[in-house]
């Protein structure tokens, strides 16, 4: 049985199984489908335990990736048990993510990594630089996305293009838009986040994937982006405090070949 987490809605959880007929278990209904793994290694190393799932392109899966990746890290849980046994113990035989997927017209493969290898990778170092290293709107960033937020509503969707009607930036600036956010509610009770890569002059707004989920009846909260320098943190987001960069660097270096007297 194949548990797959690819969002915090409710509807963003599928639940398959290579059973011959639908399995219930913990409240929740396994349906039957062509699907399969490599074989599981326990040789006690994280390195050699990567896994790879496949399974038809018309599987629930495949469509989930089909268009866009999920916008959260897709987590998968493999359970296994015997259909005869009273107690219908199913145990964990395998944990982890979804790191990539490739498809053809018949067959989907996914590759997927055991969540423990995530705990041997070292983490990225900081370095000194003049602009901010953290990431908008992030515990480190600390900035109030709230205050800097607008809802609108789309007129005409092509693509990964998403075009408003006049004033749809509010109080802000169109171009301090550039990467911001966009994000908006699905059906399922799931959320859908997007990165604003260009804004146009007529209200055109370019994505960074294609908006699934997304009519001109859906509401999208806008968030202005931010462009790691000083000017945009102090009067876009009034949050200079947080600033992480250091613009204070020397440009001459202190024990470089020259006169440090004239």
């Amino acid at each position: 049985m194949y548990d797959i987490v690819h969002g915090s809605g409710a509807g963003q959880r599928l639940y398959l199984t290579d059973a011959e007929q639908p399995i219930s278990h913990e409240g929740n209904t396994y349906l039957v489908t062509a699907i399969e793994h490599s074989e599981v290694k326990a040789s006690g190393s994280l390195d050699n335990t990567k896994l790879e799932l496949r399974c038809p392109f018309e599987n629930p899966l495949t469509q989930v990736f089909l268009v866009h990746p999920p916008d959260m890290t897709t987590t998968l849980r493999i359970r296994q048990g015997d259909m005869n046994d009273p107690d219908q113990e199913f145990i964990t035989i395998w944990s982890g993510r979804i790191l990539s997927f490739s498809a053809d017209n018949i067959e989907s493969k996914f590759d997927c990594e055991p969540i423990g290898t995530a705990t041997r990778r070292p983490g990225l170092r900081r370095n000194f630089q003049f602009g901010c290293p953290h990431v908008l709107y992030g515990p480190r960033c600390r900035a109030n996305r709230l205050a800097r937020t607008v809802s609108a509503q789309p007129q005409h969707i092509g693509g990964s293009i998403v075009t408003f009607g006049t004033g749809w930036h509010g109080p802000f600036e169109p171009l301090k838009f550039i990467g911001g956010l966009a994000e908006w509610d699905t059906p399922e009770g799931g959320v859908i986040t997007r990165a604003i890569l260009q804004v146009g002059v007529t209200g055109q707004l370019v994505l960074n994937g294609v908006p699934s989920d997304l009519t001109t009846f859906t509401q999208v909260r806008l968030s202005t982006g931010c462009n790691h320098q000083q000017n945009d943190c102090q009067d876009l987001h009034e949050n200079i405090a947080n600033y992480g960069g250091q613009p204070w660097i020397p440009l001459k270096n202190p024990v470089g070949n020259y006169n440090s007297f004239y």
